[in-house]
């Protein structure tokens, strides 16, 4: 068995020229950009079966009119790969981008009785805020196809109840290193999704050894790619949490099913305890109906002062009095109520900005989950 394949290992490969097509931002810390590098004929095949993927979720080519509000620019592959996806099913859509001025947005939406949005839910969740007037009275969007990151059970209630959409779906499940790696059909929903299994291999390995996870038990999720010139991918860690889904799918693919269950960064380690991003925001979002950014921040122990972690909510969705609200869950989570009652290793703080200030990855423009100060200051 080969060795699991590290972003490193996958950044060390140097493809020849006539491999090199195009070149996507692939991520990485600070210094010299990395990227990701595609023939034309892998980049193709890629988007027609991400095409077929999204055909499977519920857009209608011959009937719906699409817009596509993925980010665009500094090598991101957003928005060129859904125009190419869009292109191949020939569905009528309007290019847009994640433009910043939201009223023009919702204005060619509604002009244009647009019925198909697909972008980034960060980015969706902020246009429908901010044109609420608009978009709810038009109520002519129907169809959300996302990417990039998740919505919550709230968030989804909140367009359907609102804004009269009647479907919310994953456009694609994938990374830019190794394309598109799932779609989501009728039956899909949450995070679950079928493997493109004409592209990859899916491995999914426990979270401290390389070794296959039991049943449905949650791992790494390891992707093999069996068409790709240049760059290969072999058992390569893309950063993903998730486990199998072993029962059929009722909609009859024969594709496998997985259900993704966070990042691996998404756990975290501070005073003394490990706290879950994803396990925080969904209960939050439950408990609460929430339907705004959450961002955490984790900052260093100085001097006598111990570490300190901040959590960040849309402040023109959350009143000073909800704080309390807040305050009050996030001392019932048990490992969080222990480390800073019992323990009193742990300072928090609960603050209200606004969108536009929380931290976003320079490459994509998603908020960031966790934003751990600690390694910054260590650098």
């Amino acid at each position: 068995m080969k060795k699991i394949m590290t972003k490193n290992d996958f950044q060390l490969q140097f493809p020849a020229p006539e491999d090199s097509d195009l070149y996507f931002h692939s991520g990485g810390s600070s210094g010299e950009p990395k990227v990701s590098v595609f023939t034309y004929e892998d980049y193709h095949r890629q988007m027609e079966l991400a095409a077929e993927g999204l055909f499977a979720a519920g857009l209608e080519p011959k009937n719906d009119l699409a817009m596509n509000l993925f980010f665009a620019g500094a090598l991101y592959g957003g928005f060129i790969s859904f125009f190419t996806i869009l292109e191949k099913m020939q569905c009528r859509h309007f290019p847009m981008g994640a433009h910043t001025d939201h009223h023009f947005v919702a204005e060619t939406i509604v002009k244009n009785k647009v019925n198909v949005l697909l972008g980034m839910p960060s980015y969706l969740l902020q246009l429908f805020q901010t044109e609420e007037t608009l978009l709810k009275k038009a109520a002519c969007v129907k169809k959300i196809f996302y990417g990039g990151e998740h919505f919550s059970l709230s968030q989804i209630d909140f367009f359907k109840k609102q804004f009269n959409v009647e479907l919310i779906k994953s456009a694609s499940y994938g990374s830019v290193d190794a394309g598109p790696l799932g779609f989501q059909c009728q039956h899909c929903t949450g995070s679950v999704h079928h493997l493109h299994h004409r592209l990859h291999d899916l491995e999914i390995v426990e979270v401290d050894v390389d070794k296959a996870v039991k049943d449905n038990e949650i791992g790494r999720l390891l992707v093999t790619s069996k068409v790709r010139k240049g760059q290969k991918i072999e058992r390569y860690e893309i950063g993903d949490l998730g486990r199998w889904i072993k029962e059929p799918c009722p909609c009859g693919r024969p594709q496998p099913r997985f259900e993704l269950m966070g990042r691996t960064g998404d756990v975290f380690r501070i005073g003394a305890t490990f706290l879950n991003y994803q396990s925080l925001l969904k209960s939050f979002s439950n408990e609460l109906n929430y339907v705004g950014a959450f961002q955490i921040h984790l900052y260093p122990a100085a001097g006598l002062k111990k570490e300190k972690i901040v959590f960040n909510l849309d402040a023109k969705l959350m009143t000073p009095p909800q704080v309390d609200q807040v305050e009050k869950f996030l001392l019932n989570v048990k490992d969080f109520n222990f480390v800073v009652k019992k323990d009193k290793l742990l300072e928090y703080k609960i603050e209200l900005i606004d969108i536009s200030q929380f931290e976003k990855s320079k490459a994509g423009g998603k908020i960031r989950n966790i934003v751990d100060h600690r390694i910054e200051t260590k650098k």
